[in-house]
């Protein structure tokens, strides 16, 4: 990005390193700061705040410049280490913020407007996935890991019916080309089970 190179790890505790290519601090991170353990690590394409972006272990966004200074915005409760994801889930052309920790999960775009939200009390959520292309709709799945249950949301924020469905393991959604279909794959019984998704 701008024309240099970062490679970006973060210790067990969430510290982070970024380097350049031979190993180099290429930027100062606080000590201080730690990175959510589920969250993943994007190059800033919604505002100036930060050249890169990430949830912090306390469940804020969090933002880091060139200098390394780290700056944060609060879009909810979502618990210690919430998974996060950058990218453009509603399919408008810039990059949404996907949260989740707790018994919840919440899609925001960059003004901070909830696109969608899954909300089950006293779940607890695995890890989401998320399917879907540069032009086509994208999906949500995730599953209850107390009862099993599967649930879907689409683009729009819709929460797709998946019935009585549960799973021994985390969904995955697999494209399969035609009018944006997906298949849902999940786990009865030690065998998968295929659920087409529209």
């Amino acid at each position: 990005t701008a024309g240099k190179d970062y490679l970006i790890a973060a210790d067990n505790d969430g510290r982070l390193q970024i380097t350049d290519r031979r190993g180099r601090t290429r930027i100062q991170v606080s000590a201080q700061f730690r990175k959510s353990a589920n969250s993943g690590v994007y190059e800033n394409a919604t505002n100036s705040k930060g050249i890169f972006l990430m949830a912090s272990a306390e469940g804020k966004l969090a933002y880091v410049d060139a200098t390394g200074k780290t700056s944060e915005s609060d879009f909810g409760n979502f618990g210690t280490d919430p998974f996060f994801q950058y990218l453009d889930f509603d399919k408008d052309g810039t990059p949404d913020f996907i949260f989740g920790g707790k018994d919840r999960i919440v899609v925001f775009n960059r003004m901070k407007k909830m696109i969608g939200e899954i909300n089950m009390k006293n779940a607890d959520f695995g890890k989401p996935f998320i399917s879907g292309s540069a032009d086509r709709l994208a999906y949500l799945a995730v599953r209850d890991k107390k009862s099993g249950k599967v649930i879907v949301m689409n683009g729009k924020g819709k929460l797709i019916t998946t019935g009585k469905l549960t799973s021994e393991a985390d969904p995955v959604l697999i494209p399969t080309g035609k009018n944006n279909q997906h298949i849902l794959v999940s786990i009865s019984a030690g065998q998968p089970v295929i659920t087409p998704v529209e």
